[in-house]
């Protein structure tokens, strides 16, 4: 049986490895976001990123191992004081998860061979008002294709 919680563990240090950045699973992390009131001297925004498993409903295999291969589908959520920051995390974000493509990861019961990362959808920029300033956001959602090794 795979233990997703394992993959999703590696997504997220994928992406703080290669960001240096706060990265969350599921909730915003810890030193992410504003440092202080915001629009107050001395306040910062720091960049960050939620990684969120998704329903993963495709799976393939052999006669003997129907399900081991398996579509693995994460929501990467990104935010940012500007536009540019924001762009700039999310893309961060996804080179880090698709560098994890042909690389073998232990899930539980054995090894497994990511095959493929596919980036299925590259959000567009949202606006955050509930803070002044406002800072931006954008939605990214990668699938991990992977196989028994």
């Amino acid at each position: 049986m795979i233990e997703r919680r394992l993959l999703s563990a590696e997504v997220v240090s994928a992406i703080a490895d290669t960001t240096a950045l706060p990265v969350g699973l599921a909730h915003a992390p810890s030193g992410g976001g504003w440092t202080g009131a915001p629009n107050l001297d001395g306040s910062n925004f720091t960049p960050y990123c939620v990684v969120t498993p998704n329903t993963a409903t495709l799976a393939s295999g052999s006669f003997d191992e129907p399900q081991g291969d398996r579509q693995l589908p994460y929501t990467i959520s990104s935010f940012g004081v500007m536009p540019e920051q924001t762009e700039w995390m999310a893309d961060k974000a996804r080179a880090a998860v698709e560098s994890m493509k042909k690389t073998t990861v232990t899930l539980g019961d054995g090894n497994y061979r990511i095959q493929q990362v596919r980036t299925d959808v590259v959000g567009g920029l949202q606006r955050v008002d509930s803070t002044e300033p406002a800072y931006w956001g954008q939605v990214d959602v990668v699938t991990l294709w992977i196989t028994r090794d």
